[in-house]
């Protein structure tokens, strides 16, 4: 079994991270059907990067990464992120939702109804 290391980047984790942020991005862009759509990649790739920075800048405060790591090979395998959504979420998305409850940093809400999120072509 392959044992996964969780951790916070460091700033020498940067240039890894923004080759594999564009690694995920071409595949998920791919995957979707949307392989063609290079000026949004790049601007996903550009925005993801900003979000690592502020992290980093911020102590944590505006954006928080965590890695998955390989613990063998030390290759980063995957990320997640926790910061304020991106306008395009906020415009779709919260239109619809009500918080339901607030406990420290996590809010619980409830949709009115589901919304989606198709790119307008």
């Amino acid at each position: 079994m392959r044992n996964i290391i969780i951790r916070r980047p460091e700033p020498a984790d940067t240039p890894v991270l923004h080759q594999f942020f564009l690694h995920v991005i071409q595949d998920t862009f791919a995957k979707e059907g949307l392989a063609e759509l290079v000026d949004d990649q790049q601007h996903e790739w550009t925005t993801k990067k900003q979000y690592l920075a502020a992290d980093f800048e911020s102590q944590d405060q505006k954006r928080f990464f965590w890695l998955a790591e390989d613990d063998e090979t030390k290759e980063i395998i995957g990320t997640i992120e926790y910061g304020e959504s991106n306008e395009f979420i906020q415009k779709r998305l919260w239109k619809t939702c009500q918080i339901v409850q607030k406990s420290g940093p996590f809010m619980f809400i409830q949709t009115t109804k589901v919304v989606g999120l198709e790119r307008d072509l």
